[in-house]
């Protein structure tokens, strides 16, 4: 037989309301999610979950501002890389208003550190990305956004970091529409030799 435990009842508040991505969990057991709607500022927040002996605990660990720190979680499940820092994307906002990537950072006295990466500009740039976000062994970032590219159609994109924090995009492929597929909302996979698969 198979039981049900209902971590966390959302509230509709300033905790978020209607999850729809994917959980990951960090080393120590925690969870870890994104809401698009509600929080401080109605534009979405990302989720800790955190198990205790008295039940699950539930923290905010950014609530986005709709502005420059981008707006509205994505469907794509967030990443974490070696050193506990997370990645995701955000549906909307950014310096453009047409969505950005960031990075949460922990930190010694508790609260996150964010840090927008890249903001996208829109046509010919990408545009609006809902799919989450994958590493490569080099450090890069790869992602799929909904609009954008050279058609308008969606586009894949690769992240390179450079220095002092500062990252580049490169536009890897830009749909064409019809027989060739358009406005991806997939997480993108590897396989062994690299090569990107995904789905419009």
């Amino acid at each position: 037989s198979w039981s049900e435990i209902t971590l966390y009842n959302f509230k509709g508040l300033n905790d978020g309301f209607g999850p729809g991505s994917e959980l990951v969990f960090d080393n120590a057991g925690n969870l870890f999610g994104t809401a698009p709607d509600g929080g401080a500022h109605s534009a979405g927040v990302v989720f800790e979950l955190s198990p205790t002996k008295f039940g699950w605990r539930y923290k905010v660990i950014h609530a986005f501002t709709g502005g420059k720190d981008g707006a509205v979680g994505s469907l794509g499940l967030l990443l974490f890389d070696a050193a506990g820092n997370l990645y995701g994307t955000s549906e909307l906002g950014g310096a453009q208003g047409v969505g950005a990537v960031y990075e949460l950072s922990p930190t010694s006295r508790g609260p996150w550190k964010t840090t927008v990466l890249y903001d996208f500009r829109g046509t010919p740039d990408a545009a609006y990305p809902y799919g989450g976000l994958i590493l490569d062994a080099a450090g890069n970032l790869y992602g799929t956004t909904y609009f954008g590219g050279q058609n308008g159609q969606g586009a894949v994109f690769q992240l390179t970091p450079g220095p002092n924090g500062t990252w580049q995009e490169n536009l890897l492929y830009s749909f064409q529409g019809g027989t060739d597929g358009s406005l991806p909302t997939a997480t993108l996979i590897f396989n062994a030799n690299g090569t990107l698969y995904g789905t419009t």
